[in-house]
């Protein structure tokens, strides 16, 4: 259960350390 739940905090915070990443 909480491995889930640790993919999908990781899941929502890849696009803005993406974003980050870019700027």
């Amino acid at each position: 259960m909480d491995q889930a739940r640790r993919a999908l905090a990781l899941a929502l915070r890849a696009p803005y350390v993406a974003v980050s990443t870019f700027i």
